[in-house]
């Protein structure tokens, strides 16, 4: 099995050892199919936390991993079967200001990899995404990119975890068509009109497993049970088979 874990690491070690990492090549290049062909399991966790870029050369330390990690999915992911994506694009608080332009070019590249995996031509079987920044690190300015990662790879994503106002993912339930499993962190208040919409996108879905967090979710859930695509009357947290709600 083959993975490359990218994540909150420094960016300028990665970027030294990633290419002999993966193929063994000096010259910084993945290498070709070949040396991935046995590659199942693919995890990309492209993050850098709370750590601010302060100096130019890590812009382009973080770039050039980027375009590395791109250049792995393309070789690897006729293979795969699993892909496991946590992306945070950047943001101009995440920098200082007269590096925003140079760290911006990294959104470039990440929005090419969501692209390609966006245009494969086949589903890679279990597709997991990790969107959104937790309330420590929200940022307004963030908010285009959870609806820009959405929009690219909804049809594709199989496992979903998402921090964000609740309601934010009512409008994106209904084209998410592989969806099994599904976990909210909750951002802000829910409303009763939120609240019921979420609920009837949800009901809507074939989900396997539903971890809901954050706040009023438990009052507003009004101790609803998730059963076979239908809310009954119940407790808070019903485990059958393979069906599952927590609400926290």
């Amino acid at each position: 099995m083959g993975r490359v874990n990218i994540h909150n690491q420094s960016y300028r070690r990665l970027a030294q050892r990633l290419p002999e990492k993966v193929s063994g090549h000096s010259e910084g290049r993945a290498g070709s199919n070949r040396n991935f062909v046995f590659t199942r399991d693919l995890k990309l966790h492209l993050n850098i936390a709370s750590i601010p870029v302060t100096y130019l050369n890590r812009c382009t330390a973080i770039k050039s991993t980027i375009d590395q990690v791109v250049s792995v999915f393309e070789y690897a992911w006729p293979y795969l079967k699993t892909l496991d994506l946590k992306i945070n694009p950047f943001i101009p608080t995440d920098c200082a200001s007269n590096e925003w332009t140079a760290l911006n070019s990294c959104n470039d590249s990440i929005y090419h990899l969501l692209g390609q995996i966006a245009d494969s031509v086949t589903d890679i079987p279990v597709c997991i995404a990790n969107i959104g920044r937790l309330a420590w690190a929200f940022d307004a300015a963030y908010r285009p990119h959870p609806q820009q990662i959405l929009w690219l790879l909804a049809p594709r994503i199989t496992s979903l975890k998402i921090a964000e106002l609740s309601y934010f993912l009512n409008p994106w339930l209904p084209v998410l068509h592989r969806l099994q499993h599904l976990s909210i962190q909750s951002l802000g208040s829910v409303n009763n009109d939120n609240a019921t919409a979420m609920w009837n996108a949800i009901s809507a879905l074939r989900l396997s497993s539903l971890h809901l967090m954050g706040s009023n979710f438990r009052r507003k859930a009004l101790s609803c049970k998730y059963v076979g695509h239908r809310l009954l009357q119940s407790s808070d947290l019903l485990q059958t088979a393979s069906r599952r709600i927590d609400v926290r």
